[in-house]
């Protein structure tokens, strides 16, 4: 237990010093301009995924957050059956 708490210690000291050092003066944010929701939408094909990435996206958008670790075991569950049957990886 001592050495968690003297841990968050040290971690709590570093980002204080952190802040009071290096994030303290921030008025270089007030010459920004003011952006508004409309300006900062992007087009629809503005970004590209990756192939291989792109079902686990979709899979991430569509499924409901309450389900989404259930998803994500059925299919990492079909995976490991699916590899196991074509000898890829050992079965468990």
């Amino acid at each position: 237990m001592n050495r968690l708490a003297s841990r968050r210690r040290f971690l709590w000291h570093t980002a204080a010093t952190g802040v009071f050092c290096g994030l303290g003066d921030l008025s270089f944010l007030s010459r920004l301009p003011v952006v508004s929701a409309a300006e900062a939408r992007l087009p629809a094909g503005a970004v590209s995924l990756r192939p291989e990435i792109a079902p686990l996206v979709r899979l991430l958008e569509a499924t409901p957050r309450a389900r989404l670790l259930e998803e994500v075991g059925h299919l990492t569950s079909a995976l490991a059956a699916i590899t196991a049957i074509l000898g890829l990886w050992p079965a468990r």
